[in-house]
């Protein structure tokens, strides 16, 4: 298990318009987060200068655009 910090930051590349979220594990290892995983932090995420985001272990990870 592996808790999103500044040393596992999440990161969300894009498959057209679909979000592909993924946590860095160790090294260059990164997993994908699943979707009901990552619908679930969308919906605990804050909106922060027109961005969505979540805050973990201190550090602002940015999720996508608020629509």
């Amino acid at each position: 298990m592996v808790k999103a910090g500044p040393e596992n930051p999440i990161r969300v590349a894009y498959d057209g318009d679909e979000p592909r979220p993924y946590v860095l594990v160790r090294g260059r290892l990164e997993a994908r987060i699943l979707r009901a995983p990552f619908y679930e932090m969308v919906e605990w995420a804050e909106a922060k200068g027109g961005k969505l985001g979540v805050w973990s272990g201190g550090a602002w990870f940015e999720l996508g655009a608020v629509s």
